[in-house]
């Protein structure tokens, strides 16, 4: 989902699941939720356009697996601007080549985020910090350099990655 002139996904009252998805580059934030129940497994959110991936509200609950959340463009707003009540991101890298810029805007009573890199680091277990080492600014893959490699939780896990190839099964990366 790309483009948009608004929302890339605009949700009230509703549960969004995704799998395996690719939300980019939409003039409002990548997924607007309100009063819902999401749940992001093994995606990708990019945005160049200086707006939040993912823009939330007070009864939202969130679960985030095994996806990367990265802005590369002039920021104006946090990466994920959650007022959410339950969250939990785990396996997760939420990252922005702005080092200056807030990568989550938190109002939240209850966040977990484990065995994940966020940008400027987040107490939690298994949570990693430094430069994520993509492959470049277009491609999210990891590299051998990267701090999340073989770092996942090693309660959770899945099989394969965005494209669909098999995950390494000696430690999973985020």
């Amino acid at each position: 989902i790309s483009g948009n002139d608004g929302r890339g996904i605009s949700s009230t009252s509703s549960q969004i699941i995704l799998t395996s998805s690719v939300i980019k580059n939409n003039n409002k934030a990548n997924l607007y939720s309100y009063n819902s129940t999401i749940n992001i497994n093994n995606s990708l959110f990019i945005d160049t356009l200086g707006v939040s991936n993912i823009q939330t509200h007070t009864d939202d609950i969130i679960n985030i697996t095994y996806s990367t959340f990265v802005q590369t463009g002039l920021q104006d707003e946090a990466n994920l601007d959650i007022s959410s009540s339950n969250v939990n991101i785990i396996n997760s890298i939420i990252w922005s080549n702005d080092s200056l810029r807030q990568p989550i805007n938190l109002d939240a009573d209850s966040i977990s985020i484990t065995y994940s890199n966020i940008l400027g680091g987040w107490s939690g277990i298994g949570n990693v910090t430094g430069d994520p080492a993509f492959v470049s600014d277009t491609d999210f893959h990891l590299t051998e350099l990267s701090p999340g490699v073989d770092r996942a939780s090693p309660e959770s896990s899945t099989a394969f990655d965005l494209e669909g190839n098999a995950r390494p099964s000696s430690g999973e990366s985020l």
